[in-house]
């Protein structure tokens, strides 16, 4: 009897036990429970409230663009009554959720980059830092703050994409391109590139390895094009005429439709635009570690580019200049008679060569800092001299720096070259010292630059420009605007990819312009912009921008031979003789989210 007493016990305590242990259990399980909630709602709310803090960013730069749309409606911007509202701050709240996002400028002395609207025509540029605050109306977690830089500014359309064209895009093989890209009329892809060898014109069609990356091109950013979209999977072509320069174009399979707007599907951007796949061997590391490298992730699409932004690319012209003059020509005919004080050199069939000191040419006063002009009366006709005569010269660190701008007007039958480079680069010695000149040049003839420079600031040339085995061009912003071609010739011609510095340049050309990386490797952080080109008698445009680019197929990384990353600093820092305008553009760089330790 004691025994069955003392079992009863002990099944009396083994039940306590176990109800304990499941009071426990539920405790601990409903507090998981709870708070497993409180992470989901905490989740949610902080995706609420990233989504409310984009929608103001994109709130006061729609807002921004609406109320200012020209170049005159941005005198005294600090006045206007909706700038100093979002300088005190604004809350928008949404009916019914009450969700709300706040907004706000933060300036400084420093905000106007470039305020020359009393009379200078520079671009007018307003910086300031943006803030955006999005708050869930009944979340407990912390507002989600973002800022950005926001610009609003009269930089030329050209000039905020990485590659812009108002006629059509040609990717041809598999070059990469860092930054938004722009193409009015639709892009054309293939695998295959086009190459030049010794002056000819082939086509290459890249022998895949396989499990290894394919000749596509890598675009990290936004590309703006219109509805019809993309054409891929067309072969590049060279027609021969005679003794006339061939004719670059391509066939089109016409088995297979372009892809056009109705099916801008992710699946079908990944298959044009990812060389290795969508699948990074490191998980979310989806960017490349440098420019040249692919990465996994597809660029993102916009349609339906406004006219304004596609006209505003040949409202190139300073404002500055007569309304008689509408194209670049007539620009640089306008600013090369234009009256002055100038340091006047005349040259009738003779050369200017000015590379070191002891070589200054007679007549010549490096003392002075006035605008150097030449004006050059050639008398060689291009019937009788296929040779480019006469010549300016000027290279290495010789030019005195208080100079502000450089003239050079031909007069005669032939149009002069201007050569820029370091002295070793003519054989004048082993001096490599880059011709250096902060400034504004206007050429009345072609531009070869043929060695490194320093220069900062415009180049206008109402001719060609060709750029011929440089390793770099410094320091900080660099525009060229040509009427004619712009080449790239020898461009560290099978050098390693990696041992290659980038180009520091903006380059504008009223012409077709081609690249080539078979051979050579060309970097270049800054931008590109051409095809203002309409035939006889019609006003559709027929330009083009064409990248042929050969990519290492046996390199896991990708790494190709043509690399555009686009410069921000053309927004950051003033660049002497860059033209203005008349369009007004809200740009927002460096998008991040802001944490107590900003």
């Amino acid at each position: 009897m004691l025994i069955r007493k003392n079992e009863r016990g002990s099944a009396l305590l083994i039940s306590i036990f176990l109800i304990v242990i499941f009071t426990i259990l539920g405790i601990v399980i409903s507090s998981a429970v709870i708070n497993s909630a409180r992470n989901v709602k905490t989740t949610e709310d902080h995706f609420q409230g990233k989504i409310l803090a984009e929608m103001g960013v994109e709130h006061v730069q729609k807002e921004l663009k609406k109320r200012f749309k020209t170049r005159d409606s941005l005198v005294n911007l600090d006045a206007d009554p909706y700038i100093k509202l979002l300088k005190d701050g604004i809350t928008i709240t949404l009916k019914p959720t009450n969700n709300s996002y706040t907004i706000q400028l933060k300036t400084n002395d420093a905000s106007f980059v470039s305020n020359p609207l009393s009379g200078d025509y520079a671009p007018y540029n307003y910086k300031a830092e943006l803030i955006s605050t999005g708050k869930p109306a009944n979340g407990n977690s912390k507002p989600y703050i973002l800022a950005a830089n926001i610009y609003i500014n009269t930089i030329p359309a050209a000039f905020h994409y990485a590659v812009s064209t108002p006629g059509e895009l040609r990717l041809f093989g598999g070059s990469n391109v860092i930054g938004d890209v722009y193409a009015d009329k639709k892009m054309v892809l293939s695998d295959a590139i086009r190459y030049k060898d010794s002056g000819d014109y082939k086509v290459n069609e890249p022998t895949e390895v396989p499990g290894g990356p394919k000749n596509k091109p890598y675009i990290q950013g936004f590309i703006n094009i219109p509805k019809d979209g993309f054409q891929y999977n067309v072969k590049p072509t060279v027609k021969t005429l005679g003794t006339k320069p061939p004719i670059l174009d391509y066939e089109i399979d016409s088995t297979i439709p372009p892809i056009t707007k109705d099916s801008f599907a992710r699946d079908s951007i990944k298959s044009l635009f990812l060389p290795l796949g969508d699948t990074p061997p490191d998980t979310g590391k989806i960017t490349p570690n440098v420019s040249y490298e692919a990465g996994y992730e597809a660029p993102f699409i916009r349609t339906g580019q406004s006219a304004s932004v596609a006209s505003d690319f040949q409202d190139i012209i300073n404002p500055g200049v007569p309304s008689t003059a509408s194209n670049l020509t007539e620009v640089i005919q306008y600013y090369v008679n234009k009256p002055g004080a100038y340091q006047v050199i005349s040259l009738n069939d003779s050369d200017f060569e000015y590379t070191s000191p002891s070589n200054k040419p007679n007549g010549f006063n490096n003392d002075s800092i006035k605008p150097l002009y030449f004006d050059i009366n050639s008398t060689i006709s291009n019937e009788t001299d296929n040779y480019q005569t006469p010549f300016i010269r000027m290279a290495g660190n010789v030019l005195n720096q208080g100079i502000p701008a450089i003239y050079i007007n031909s007069n005669g039958t032939k149009r002069v070259n201007v050569e820029l480079g370091t002295p070793a680069s003519f054989g004048d010695s082993t001096n490599t010292d880059p011709f250096t000149f902060d400034g504004v040049m206007y050429i009345k003839g072609n531009l070869d630059i043929l060695g490194d420079i320093a220069v900062t600031g415009t180049i206008f040339v109402d001719g060609d420009v060709l750029i011929n085995d440089i390793n770099t061009l410094q320091p900080k912003n660099l525009v060229i605007l040509s009427t004619g071609t712009i080449t790239f010739e020898k461009q560290n011609t099978n050098k390693s990819i990696d041992k290659i510095n980038p180009l520091n340049v903006f380059l504008y050309s009223e012409k077709n312009l081609e690249l080539y990386a078979y051979d050579s490797v060309v970097k270049i952080n800054g931008s590109i912009f051409g095809g203002l080109y309409n035939e006889e008698g019609s006003n559709e445009n027929k330009g083009y921008i064409e990248l042929n680019a050969k990519r290492d197929l046996s390199d896991s990384k990708g790494r190709t031979r043509l690399t555009i990353q686009f410069n921000q600093n053309i927004f950051d820092s003033p660049t002497k003789g860059l033209p203005s305008s008349r369009n007004v553009y809200v740009d927002i760089f460096e998008l991040h989210q802001k944490t107590k330790e900003d």
